[in-house]
């Protein structure tokens, strides 16, 4: 997954609601300045890649009236992907943007967040991917949206 896909769904997160909270935890990370009405947290700068999932909980715990969402990679969501638990537990309404690359050999994403009783689905085109955002955006509870593309 490239950053440019990355930076196409911060944009359009920004172009559906300017006021949301953007967790990224990527390989790939954007340069922040490019989106100054949204506020991003980078797990970058906590020194670790695979932090996305817990700063996404801390970030809704800390500000439970906006949309926190997490843009992160297949890999760095597996490093704490038993977290879930806790957003399943405690009922956190955070929205994952899962990038998960064609060519990775990685589990069904969505059959393991259906265990933890979260809403998922895959998008695999890019004429669909705007619709799905806004979709997620808006749903009630936790969603994942695995982006394969």
């Amino acid at each position: 997954m490239s950053q440019n896909m990355q930076n196409r769904i911060m944009i359009i997160m920004q172009d559906i609601d300017d006021d949301l909270i953007i967790v990224l935890d990527s390989a790939h990370l954007s340069n922040p300045n490019e989106f100054i009405s949204c506020e991003i947290v980078k797990s970058e700068k906590f020194g670790t890649l695979g932090f996305g999932l817990p700063a996404a909980i801390g970030a809704k715990c800390a500000a439970p009236d906006k949309i926190v969402c997490l843009i992160v990679e297949a890999a760095q969501f597996q490093a704490t992907i038993e977290e879930l638990g806790v957003v399943m537990q405690s009922g956190i309404d955070i929205k994952i943007f899962l990038l998960n690359h064609p060519h990775e050999d990685n589990p069904d994403f969505i059959r393991l967040v259906d265990a933890y009783n979260i809403k998922g689905e895959v998008v695999l085109e890019q004429k669909y991917l705007k619709k799905n955002i806004q979709k997620v955006l808006y749903s009630e509870g936790a969603f994942v949206l695995e982006i394969r593309m």
